[in-house]
């Protein structure tokens, strides 16, 4: 059985925010990525939708590249080619929310994330398809992983535990009263505690 930290408050919720704008200096490039993204999608920019995710993947997920040789070309062609084949199931998912979603859509949102992560790993896949579907796909750092009971290096499906990960985070999110309470989306709200929380910024 995982365990579950307990649920945060708004207030927690907001000092969080306020914590990870003022200390990590990276919140920029979630930002830009954010905006690249949305900009690819709607053909409204001169990059690839791959290298607008590698502004993320490059920064908020160096450590994985760092000992797999940096990110090279072969990266970006592993990312288009899950583009090309699940880019229409992601566009399907972007509009949707994790609290409503609903079983079959986070079970296709499963499956995708089983075969991103064969490519960018865990922790990489829950950020590149975060950017894809924000509202959805909660990211999953070592530390989070761990705080909620997730070892991934004794784990026979990661794919099944992210989705385990996913109603957890869904039923957190429903508790401090979701995305009508708190006024922005408590998927990226939700995560930035576990960040605080749990992440490196808390060592």
């Amino acid at each position: 059985m995982k365990k579950s930290p307990l649920v945060p408050t708004l207030t927690q919720l907001e000092w969080a925010r306020r914590t990870f704008e003022v200390e990590e200096p990276r919140a920029l490039f979630y930002r830009a990525a954010t905006d690249l993204v949305k900009r690819a999608i709607s053909k409204e920019s001169d990059l690839t939708l791959s290298e607008a995710v590698a502004v993320l993947l490059q920064t908020w997920n160096a450590q994985y590249y760092r000992f797999r040789g940096g990110f090279t070309p072969k990266h970006y062609d592993k990312i288009d080619a899950l583009f090309r084949k699940h880019l229409g199931g992601l566009l399907a998912l972007r509009p949707l929310t994790i609290e409503t979603a609903g079983d079959d859509q986070l079970e296709e949102a499963m499956r995708i994330f089983g075969e991103f992560e064969v490519d960018l790993g865990a922790t990489g896949a829950s950020k590149c398809l975060h950017l894809l579907a924000p509202r959805l796909f909660p990211p999953w750092e070592t530390g989070i992983q761990k705080a909620y009971g997730f070892y991934l290096a004794y784990s026979v499906d990661r794919a099944r535990d992210y989705m385990a990960f996913m109603e957890i985070a869904r039923q957190h999110i429903l508790a401090f009263g979701g995305e009508k309470s708190l006024g922005r989306n408590p998927v990226k709200a939700w995560d930035g505690w576990n960040y605080c929380k749990f992440g490196p910024r808390s060592a």
